[in-house]
């Protein structure tokens, strides 16, 4: 998905840690959990500061890892940008007294001028199906812009509940001219934001899309989130880790869904969907087990109604070529393979290269 920034939004997102047990349970001085994100075409890089003590600074177009808030107090809020060439930060905007209620969710949207504009209410999302919510930051005069998702034409500030699909978002001016577009695979269960950023300096058709998916239970984390423009899901928590520690991009390829629960042979899990296999969060694993790669070879072979098992048949390793033994058989690995086999696997010992085990 390719993403045209040009304005300028903060976009605060605080999750409730823990279980729903624990949740209800919360005491009033629980601290808030806050991420943040800052969309500009003007400036390069962003720091957030609380109570003068730098918490978060990060390129633009990215979210953040998880910030914890107390919310027994008053705090100072200071947002900074930097621009290219420029010798040092602007300050954007200045929060104070800033306080967050205790265990709560809060997204927050400021845009350059620093003027705010109220999110929607949070609402559940069918299992079934996936809401779209669509927010349009304060303007100064200039025609209200049509969002649509696929055929759908979407409110602005508005939600709905829409099939699982993957479709273009769009936003079209007066005249139905398309001025952006991106990608959206909306899956079900989960919640997207969609914001809508005009630039009021350069002409009320001027716009920036902005999409954060949010997911509806992440029971991996916190970590520092990764977004992906390409294809419009993030990464974070132990499934960010087992990507990283599993070859990344090269190997693992971009993700195609965000983390959500899912079916498995194991069980039910908590997945995530790449280019090239699918990870699988095992918590009944010690650690670095308990993400693996999905077993997708062998989930193929039994939608076929075969199993590999009853099909192996014993081969002598040639030259060229080791012997792997899984589940009791002997196969052998040659090359090209083996040379990229034994050059990949888990970083576990802490020592340079990987051993057997690895």
């Amino acid at each position: 998905m390719r993403r045209i920034v040009v304005g300028l939004v903060i976009v605060l997102l605080g999750w409730t840690q823990g279980s729903a047990g624990a949740v209800a349970s919360a005491q009033s001085t629980a601290p808030a959990l806050v991420r943040y994100l800052l969309a500009s075409g003007v400036y390069t890089e962003m720091y957030v500061e609380v109570d003068g003590q730098r918490v978060v600074q990060q390129t633009t177009g990215t979210l953040s890892g998880y910030v914890a808030i107390a919310a027994d107090r008053d705090h100072t809020l200071a947002i900074y940008g930097y621009q290219f060439g420029a010798d040092g930060p602007v300050l954007l905007r200045r929060i104070s007294p800033y306080r967050l209620p205790a265990a709560s969710e809060r997204m927050s949207l400021f845009a350059s001028d620093g003027s705010e504009t109220q999110p929607l209410a949070a609402s559940s999302v069918p299992a079934t199906h996936a809401m779209l919510r669509t927010t349009l930051l304060t303007r100064n005069g200039g025609e209200t812009p049509t969002v649509m998702f696929g055929n759908t034409v979407l409110g602005l500030p508005g939600q709905q509940v829409v099939n699982p699909a993957t479709a273009l978002v769009q936003v079209r001016d007066a005249r139905g001219s398309v001025r952006r577009e991106a990608y959206l695979r909306a899956q079900p269960g989960f919640r997207y934001e969609i914001i809508v950023v005009p630039q009021p300096e350069q002409g009320a058709d001027i716009y920036d899309l902005v999409i954060v998916p949010v997911s509806p239970s992440l029971l991996v984390r916190p970590t520092p989130t990764l977004l992906f423009e390409e294809t419009g899901h993030r990464l974070e928590g132990r499934l960010r880790q087992g990507w990283e520690a599993t070859g990344g991009l090269p190997i693992v390829g971009f993700p195609l869904n965000d983390a959500r629960q899912e079916r498995t042979p194991e069980g039910r899990l908590l997945t995530q969907v790449f280019e090239r296999n699918r990870l699988e969060h095992h918590p009944a694993n010690a650690a670095p087990y308990d993400v693996l790669l999905g077993r997708l070879g062998d989930e193929g072979l039994r939608q076929l109604g075969r199993d590999w098992r009853r099909e192996y048949v014993a081969r002598t390793a040639g030259n060229g070529c080791d012997s792997v033994t899984v589940d009791g058989r002997v196969f052998a690995v040659c090359e090209p393979f083996r040379t990229y086999y034994r050059a990949h696997g888990l970083e576990i010992d802490g020592k340079p290269g990987i051993t057997a085990a690895e």
